[in-house]
């Protein structure tokens, strides 16, 4: 063994020529590894003997300097690592980092370093390749390594040692090498850069590490079949980037999925969805024929269907036609299938997490096929739930579960199918369901008519003339509103719902109401909205658009046109221009003295008369306000600055079990006026009527004195807008447990969403624990379910202090947090009730979801 603890030779002849290399960890101690190699060549039965310490290898073929990935073996810790998807995120970037490094190392061709990973949990991982390889070499094979975990049985564990005859990699979350040991001899020379991550292999099962026959197409190619993602070529918009109609060399018509830059999809989340859609086989499944990874491009290539989308037809007043009930049945049967096979029937347990008619497409002959499975997640065998900080769907499919708190299951998959079975039936859209003149949920109307043995007025016209047919369907309703239940358990299987649909025989249990049902009437009427691009004199009418919907207390409205930055520019004058218009601000032009700076009266260069407010410096400052400070605009880069707050953000306080003690009642109490005023600043106070629509306890920063200073606010439109994706209606990354209701399952907002967040926000601060995961005992349950009396931090009930106080805070949360909208107080209101011990409180009513 040399000082690095490395030994390789060859002896013999031709093909009697035995080639061996032997290698120790590279933080184990010369003496340990050249024990530990010793014993080895006397223990050593197969032709690789792989120890934690050293590794032993011989063989009657050229191995020194040559990369092999067999025969691999797996070792790893059967728990699974808490909050799993962030725990791998945070051990993929350590392991590509020490892959740099080990590349780089000298002799040792070693490295290893610790990070640390979400709920406190240290990750320590080391990786080594065999000496006698080259920097690329060793770059290839620990990618190799790493390309199998999306696959394996041990992803998302608490630890894994991997071992290939040329390298290795390993990750516990406990310390378990030598960390003094650990500093490699500098490179002797500048290594070449790494190339990328080879593409996924297609033929990884369980355990078995080989690497299969890749199926990865050349960028040229692709560009060539799209003509350049040629617009002409564009089919659509999916929910990571646009979708292009291609035609291969061979003549083969695919549709490439160009996966948008900015969507959010990291290497993982594409390495998931490329593994999961070419393992399905189904033929109510779309298939994915191959993909490209090319610096920043990322494509996936799938069969192409020339009857688009179910959408296109259903809601198509003419297309909707060729849809006849033989057919309709049939798309209905051929997506249960093909859901079934996801859940039950395929190797791995699949939800899809996005289903609606957008995400079914038609073959030449109508037959049903299920797309997008960029959202689903991967399950093993034994799991048939999880939860996600992430929301990702579209309004009016979404469970509600899975919108108000991100815990999904088989069960949302379901929900969202009865949705779709009721579009299917009725030929209208679940958000904006018509019922003559009016306008009303799809859910509501179907369940206030089933009640009221009605239930025909929602079959499509077109259908209502036949007696037999209206018996078919009828039962199908009675099958989607099973499926709609708002309790869990209520809701069948897909299994059932198969054999419920296949058997006319078979008699089905009564349902009960629809998630979300109400009695409130959403009226059609808004005022109507013109909109002039200064590019052009014509008004851009939006009343009539099917993308506004309106009710009470609260509006859901989406852009016709999607804002550009030309727009912003063209509206912006140039300071010299307002001065001369306004006489340098003379005042005999002053027309009067706002809140927030004086108006001038002025006419521009075309003789155009205008109003002229000049805001003063500290016109959008609030002391419970993070205020922005400025921005950069340069390129693809958009930067902002805002005053630093050292404190963090208060979760960071609340959900502590040490640092919560500094939170004394006083504190509380006024983090919550603090976080209250603020709101009521945004909302009535502030030059634009602001809805924060993301308040939560990860957004309210603490400064030096612990007052509270919202974050965040005024963006989500902002945010909203970058990430429409294919809709404007769909919902991504906002925080489930504070959403309102209406918001998380309509899209519809408002102040009152803002007073619903506040409410549980309130909740937290009393008790100290999140809303989406609070404990009694030895069981979780929702925040807001919780009773009163167990409600209160134990922190704040042994001290001395206001409880009658508290009690009252919770109160007033509870009535912020009531599911009928009109119900919950105004910002006003509630800093009026915080700040009023002598007002007396309404009776809350018993609406929490």
């Amino acid at each position: 063994m040399d000082s690095f603890g490395f030994y390789n030779s060859s002896i013999g002849l031709n093909s009697d020529t035995v080639s061996v290399i032997a290698q120790c960890r590279g933080d184990v101690q010369l003496q340990a590894c050249r024990d530990c190699i010793t014993n080895a060549t006397r223990k050593i039965l197969e032709a690789f003997g792989y120890y934690d310490r050293c590794m032993l290898r011989y063989s009657n073929e050229s191995i020194i300097g040559n990369v092999a990935n067999q025969p691999g073996r797996l070792l790893y810790n059967g728990i699974n690592a808490s909050s799993s998807t962030e725990f791998m995120e945070d051990l993929r970037t350590l392991l590509e980092s020490l892959r740099s490094q080990a590349s780089q190392g000298g002799k040792k061709k070693y490295a290893s370093n610790s990070t640390q990973g979400p709920d406190f949990q240290t990750i320590y991982a080391l990786v080594q390749c065999s000496a006698d390889l080259s920097a690329e070499s060793c770059i290839n094979c620990l990618s190799d390594g790493y390309q199998s975990l999306p696959l394996c049985s041990c992803y998302g564990k608490r630890g894994v040692n991997f071992m290939m005859p040329s390298c290795n990699f390993r990750y516990e979350i406990y310390p378990f090498f030598d960390e003094l040991s650990t500093q490699a001899p500098p490179p002797l020379s500048p290594p070449p850069p790494p190339s990328p991550l080879p593409p996924p292999p297609s033929g990884i099962h369980g355990d078995d590490i080989s690497t299969a026959e890749s199926f990865q197409y050349d960028f040229s190619t692709i560009r060539a079949a799209t003509d350049n993602f040629l617009s002409a070529n564009k089919l659509g918009q999916g929910g990571f980037g646009p979708v292009y109609k291609g035609k291969l060399p061979n003549s083969q018509e695919v549709a490439v999925k160009r996966l948008s830059a900015d969507s959010g999809q990291g290497d993982l989340e594409f390495k998931n969805e490329v593994m999961l859609v070419a393992r399905l086989q189904h033929r109510n499944l779309v298939r994915l024929l191959g993909f490209c990874l090319d610096g920043t491009e990322r494509l996936l290539v799938y069969e192409f269907f020339p009857n688009a989308s179910l959408d296109q037809f259903l809601f198509d007043p003419v297309k909707r036609r060729q849809l006849d009930w033989e057919k309709r049945s049939k798309i209905i049967g051929g997506v249960a299938k093909g859901i079934l096979y996801l859940h039950e029937d395929s190797r791995l347990h699949i939800i899809h997490r996005d289903l609606k008619a957008s995400n079914v497409l038609l073959d030449e002959e109508m037959n049903p096929k299920i797309a997008d499975f960029g959202m689903a997640r991967l399950f093993t065998l034994d799991e048939t739930q999880g939860n996600t900080s992430r929301i990702v769907g579209t309004y009016g499919y979404m469970a509600p579960e899975y919108a108000m708190h991100g815990q999904f299951s088989v069960k949302s998959d379901v929900f969202s199918f009865g949705v779709l079975i009721l579009e299917i039936l009725s030929g209208q859209k679940n958000t904006c369901f018509r019922n003559g003149e009016s306008v009303e949920d799809l859910l509501n109307y179907a369940w206030t008519n089933w009640q009221e043995g009605t239930a025909t007025n929602l079959i499509d016209p077109m259908f209502r003339g036949s007696s037999g047919l209206v018996r078919d369907i009828m039962r199908y309703i009675h099958i989607a509103l099973l499926c709609v239940q708002e309790n869990i358990g209520d809701r069948p299987t897909m299994a059932a719902v198969v054999l419920m649909l296949s058997s006319l025989s078979l008699s089905l249990p009564v349902p009960s109401g629809p998630a979300y049902y109400t009695h409130d009437d959403i009226s059609p009427e808004i005022s109507l909205i013109k909109e002039y691009n200064s590019r052009s004199s014509e008004p851009r009418e939006l009343a009539k658009s099917k993308s506004i919907s309106s009710s009470r207390n609260e509006a859901s409205i989406t852009e016709l046109y999607p804002r550009t930055l030309g727009d912003v520019e063209s509206l912006q004058y140039d300071f010299s221009i307002i001065r001369e218009a306004t006489d340098n601000f003379s005042n005999a032009n002053k027309l009067g003295q706002g809140g927030f700076g004086p108006v001038y009266k002025g006419k521009l260069q075309n003789g155009q008369e205008v109003a002229v407010k000049r805001l003063s410096a500290d016109s959008g400052k609030h002391r419970n306000l993070v205020r922005l400070l400025g921005f950069c605009l340069d390129g693809t880069e958009r930067l902002l600055f805002y005053e630093f707050v050292p404190n963090a953000s208060l979760d960071q306080f609340l959900f502590d079990q040490v640092k919560r003690s500094q939170l004394d009642w006083e504190r509380r109490s006024k983090i919550i006026g603090g976080i209250a005023r603020g709101i009521v600043y945004l909302h009535e106070d502030s030059r634009l009527r602001i809805i924060h629509r993301d308040l939560k306890a990860g957004n309210v920063l603490l400064d030096a004195e612990m007052n509270p200073k919202i974050a965040d606010q005024a963006w989500q439109d902002y945010l909203h807008w970058m990430k429409h994706k294919a809709t404007q209606t769909e919902l991504l990354g906002l925080s489930n447990g504070y959403m309102a209701p209406e918001y998380a399952m309509q899209g519809q907002f408002s102040v009152k969403s803002d007073v619903y967040s506040f409410g549980v926000l309130v909740l937290e601060i009393i008790s100290g624990q999140r809303n989406i995961c609070s404990r009694k005992g030895d069981s979780v349950e929702d925040l807001l379910r919780v009773v009163i009396s167990n409600l209160i931090d134990p922190m704040l009930r042994g001290r001395s202090g206001p409880v009658g106080d508290i009690v009252r805070y919770i109160h007033i949360a509870l009535l912020c947090v009531q599911e009928k909208v009109a119900n919950r107080p105004n910002m006003g209101e509630v800093l009026l009730m915080l700040s009023s011990r002598s007002l007396s409180l309404p009776v809350p009513h018993n609406e929490v979801n």
